[in-house]
């Protein structure tokens, strides 16, 4: 599909989709609506004053509708995924604690120095 190479963004110094979504979403909330909500990037970076921050009638009223529509129809937005990104696997281990080879086992409570020799030639009294 397409993809751009070197785009650029007004609040944000990293393209990404993500932040492209949030800037456009942004962009026509203040339009339609003359203030931000308070998860929105300031528009200050464009040298004029940042648009105020939504009260709450203001983002039931304007914000979520204006927020909606434009998620419905992303298109509006004009934002392509970059060219080159990373993707992040996770993954989740666990263990018991203290083990066997836990430090604290090894630990002689009654001689505070004791510690050193646990972590071994990396720390030098």
């Amino acid at each position: 599909g397409d993809c751009l190479p070197s785009a650029k963004l007004n609040f944000f110094e990293t393209y990404s989709l993500s932040n492209c979504l949030l800037e456009c979403i942004t962009i026509e909330t203040v339009r339609e609506c003359g203030c931000r909500a308070v998860y929105m990037p300031s528009d200050g970076r464009l040298g004029s004053q940042p648009s105020p921050l939504c009260t709450a009638l203001q983002i039931n009223k304007c914000v979520l509708e204006t927020k909606s529509r434009i998620q419905r129809n992303s298109s509006l937005c004009r934002c392509q995924p970059p060219c080159d990104y990373q993707v992040f696997t996770h993954s989740l281990s666990t263990a018991l604690f203290p083990s066997d080879n836990s430090m604290l086992r090894r630990y002689d409570k009654s001689n505070p120095t004791s510690f050193l020799s646990v972590l071994g030639d990396s720390v030098s009294e």
